[in-house]
């Protein structure tokens, strides 16, 4: 159980009532059981983990002048003025000046935030820092940071408990610009930035939280997307996957009460080729943790890292449970997605335990889970870019826009994935800006999907009597690698021992 210290920066209008409810619907500040669980971040956790992480939160908000934190304006590149250390250190000294600790929900000792403490000083276990105001466009003076940005680590800095007498220390935890983000509806970089003190550094981003700021190598060009607790402005379904529980040995005591870790209905379902034929029930992923995950055989040599297939079955809209597309809360253009199996691969990262922390953490396979849509991968035809209603950012929005062309399941592209081309005709190495996510997809010169396939749609999920083999579209065929960096969007060549170019 961990219990952190929230920290909103924002301009409150109305009664206190109004924001105590707001701080309420996204995070709990008590536990007492199962059935107390509602905020969105601690049921979101707690439905991750079947109970095992649980997530408590009491609220500070400081409204502080921008006076007080750029009192002369040099809009400096990097935030000279205001930068996101100047701004918590200058809150906490507001809040300690005004009497120290006092939150929404009365936690005000340090005791409250501090699980080992004794007397004294203590550290809190966790504490987020929510930003309200944002960048505008290269105006530092104002921020530095854009909405859904983020970062680990926080100043050295003390909170005085409402005793007067004691301090609580905050260096650990994260600062992520929130915006005008409804947080009672999910915010992605809160999970993810949270996370990260679960999974690893930035060479853990996958599942869309991978940027082009991670210099780290990936197993493939471009960005991915994909769904669980790392994803963030690529994410699609809201719920966590198969391969997070397995990393924190998540498992449901109640419909999984074997040994193992990856099971199907009580059942052993990390499986390979020696194993044979094998025939699951694979009841509901998140109600229950039930996951096949398969070995694929071949790779070209002992230096590749091995793949493997997860199948999850997601009856999204079915199991009252966060388990849904992203925006489908709260835009009508966004189904909620369709109920069935929802596949990916696992590249590497499959040791779990060792005297090399090195082995455990490698830092060599970023976004190293690819979606596998039931809709297949295929070669795209590059259309104009052109407008789409969904989920609007500006009043006349235009985004890149792709037409299927030709199945191709062993190389081309899914939904999920960055697509690159060389509209010019002149470019002799791709960089970031030959790539993008498809905002616009359509199958024919009229019929479309504007409903941002890149963050999932209702074709990703396999249902009825749809097949995966060798010889289909999409194929269960070994991924192709080619391990390169792409720091600040500059692709370049890494490990290349590591390449596999089987796809049989």
């Amino acid at each position: 159980m961990v219990k952190q210290t929230f920290v909103l920066r924002m301009n409150i209008c109305g009664e206190n009532r109004h924001l105590r409810q707001a701080a309420a619907d996204f995070t709990d500040s008590e536990y007492s059981g199962p059935n107390s669980v509602s905020g969105f971040q601690t049921r979101l956790m707690y439905e991750s983990s079947f109970g095992n992480f649980i997530v408590l939160g009491d609220f500070i908000v400081v409204n502080i002048k921008q006076s007080t934190i750029t009192p002369t304006y040099t809009n400096h590149p990097y935030g000279a003025d205001f930068n996101r250390n100047t701004l918590v250190n200058k809150a906490i000294d507001l809040i300690n000046n005004n009497g120290g600790l006092s939150t929404i929900f009365g936690h005000d000792l340090i005791s409250d935030y501090d699980i080992n403490y004794v007397s004294g000083d203590g550290t809190a276990d966790f504490t987020q820092i929510f930003l309200r105001n944002t960048r505008i466009t290269d105006d530092y003076n104002h921020g530095d940071l854009n909405a859904g940005s983020g970062y680990g680590g926080l100043p050295d800095t003390y909170y005085i408990d409402a005793s007067g007498g004691n301090r609580l220390k905050t260096s650990k935890g994260t600062i992520q610009c929130v915006g005008q983000y409804d947080l009672s509806m999910e915010s992605k970089i809160v999970t993810h930035e949270l996370c990260h003190s679960l999974f690893g550094d930035n060479s853990f981003h996958t599942s869309g939280g991978n940027h082009y700021g991670t210099s780290t190598a990936v197993s493939s060009i471009g960005l991915q997307g994909g769904y669980g607790l790392m994803g963030c402005a690529g994410s699609s379904l809201t719920s966590c996957n198969g391969y997070e529980r397995w990393r924190m040995h998540w498992k449901s005591s109640t419909y999984n009460t074997s040994t193992y870790y990856i099971a199907a209905n009580n059942v052993n379902s990390d499986i390979q080729k020696s194993d044979g034929n094998k025939t699951f029930i694979i009841r509901d992923f998140v109600a229950t943790g039930d996951a096949v995950r398969i070995k694929l055989p071949y790779k070209d040599n002992s230096n590749c890292s091995n793949q493997y297939i997860w199948l999850e079955n997601h009856q999204v809209g079915n199991n009252n449970k966060i388990d849904y597309l992203r925006y489908s809360n709260t835009n009508d253009c966004r189904n909620q997605g369709t109920a069935g199996i929802y596949a990916y691969i696992q590249i590497g990262r499959d040791v779990l335990e060792s005297t090399s922390n090195l082995e455990v953490w490698p830092g060599n396979e970023t976004d190293n889970l690819k979606q596998i849509t039931a809709e297949g991968n295929w070669d795209m035809t590059l259309m104009q870019s052109s407008t789409y209603d969904c989920v609007a950012w500006s009043p006349s929005p235009t985004a890149r826009t792709e037409m299927l062309n030709l199945e191709n399941p062993f190389m081309g592209y899914n939904d999920l994935q960055y697509h690159f081309f060389d509209a010019t005709g002149t470019t002799q190495t791709l960089c970031s800006n030959n790539g993008d996510f498809s905002w616009k997809k359509y199958y024919n010169t009229t019929k479309y999907n504007d409903s941002l396939p890149f963050l999932g749609d209702i074709h990703d999920a396999f249902t009825g009597t749809m097949s995966i083999g060798v010889g289909t579209n999409p194929s269960t065929c070994n991924l192709a690698t080619y391990y390169l960096t792409q720091g600040n969007g500059v692709f370049t060549p890494s490990s290349e021992i590591k390449n596999n170019y089987k796809v049989l």
